[in-house]
């Protein structure tokens, strides 16, 4: 689990930092600050070398891969898809979402997004028809193990954001 005392602390937080958008991440020290037995985050390594990180959000029977990322320099080797399977190797009756931004062509990151997507679907994921806005920004739900439900996702999104869940327009 990520904590102050690793001595990569300062890397991992720069690796969130570079890899998730303002507007779409936790503060670095909020996110490290909750880590617990449901709320889990890992640095990921590949003998001493830091490669990634993942963090999860726990309820019940459902898993939300929060955050996934793989420093760049070490993507398309396999680290990513690794990272997904271990976790769904230690969940294997729990149904796992992904929320990824839309696609939309128009997007500065439009090849990014369809990337991403693509990504998962081979993976295994796959759509659940919810979509919805926070904060801005317009997300859609991929599943594996099931299909997430509405009502599942807002009970997690309570659970871990409290009132910000209540700030999710589903569309």
């Amino acid at each position: 689990m990520v904590d102050a005392s690793l001595k990569d602390f300062n890397e991992i937080h720069a690796l969130y930092d570079r890899c998730f958008p303002d507007d779409e991440r936790i503060p670095f020290n909020h996110l490290v600050d909750t880590i617990s037995i449901d709320r889990p985050f890992y640095a990921v390594y590949d003998d001493e070398q830091l490669v990634g990180l993942v963090s999860i959000f726990l309820i019940d029977d459902l898993v939300y891969l929060s955050y996934l990322a793989v420093e760049e320099r070490f993507r398309n080797k396999g680290i990513g898809s690794a990272i997904v399977n271990m976790v769904a190797r230690d969940y294997p009756d729990t149904c796992i979402y992904i929320d990824i931004e839309m696609l939309d062509e128009k997007a500065e990151n439009a090849i990014e997004r369809t990337r991403r997507r693509d990504f998962y679907i081979r993976l295994g994921f796959v759509e659940t028809g919810i979509f919805y806005r926070f904060y801005d920004v317009d997300y859609e739900i991929l599943s594996i193990h099931g299909i997430v439900k509405k009502e599942d996702l807002q009970r997690l999104l309570q659970k871990h954001w409290g009132h910000y869940a209540s700030m999710a327009r589903y569309f």
